[in-house]
């Protein structure tokens, strides 16, 4: 009975060798199968990205009335500085323009750091 015991009990302790051997390759393969996956994905998202047009991230696009609103230009005045490239173009959106609100601020910006100190009316009373 002693042999048997004996052998039982090393069997018993293949088996759990088996079975840590076992579960370590399966843990190894489905590592390398998550990591594959997870490249898989970030290579596909990074692709993704590429293909997409690259835009500000606060751009708007704003109608006439908003920038006549803004600037305090009248429409034929707007038009006119457009003509003359002293205006930011607008882009056609749908056959309808539309004006970028960053290029506008930024125009308005520029006028008011080009104005001088002559142009500055001060009310007296």
């Amino acid at each position: 009975m002693c042999d048997r015991e004996a052998i039982g009990s090393q069997v018993a302790r293949e088996i759990a060798t088996l079975r840590a051997a076992v579960d370590a390759l399966i843990s190894a393969h489905l590592n390398r199968i998550f990591f594959a996956e997870l490249v898989h994905k970030t290579q596909a998202e990074s692709s993704l990205s590429e293909l997409l047009p690259k835009t500000e991230p606060n751009l708007v696009f704003i109608h006439l009335r908003e920038v006549v609103t803004m600037t305090g230009l009248s429409r034929a005045t707007i038009y006119r500085r457009l003509n003359a490239n002293e205006f930011p173009a607008p882009a056609k959106i749908g056959g309808a323009a539309r004006w970028s609100r960053t290029e506008v601020d930024e125009w308005i910006s520029r006028m008011l750091a080009a104005r001088s100190p002559k142009s500055i009316v001060t009310r007296v009373r």
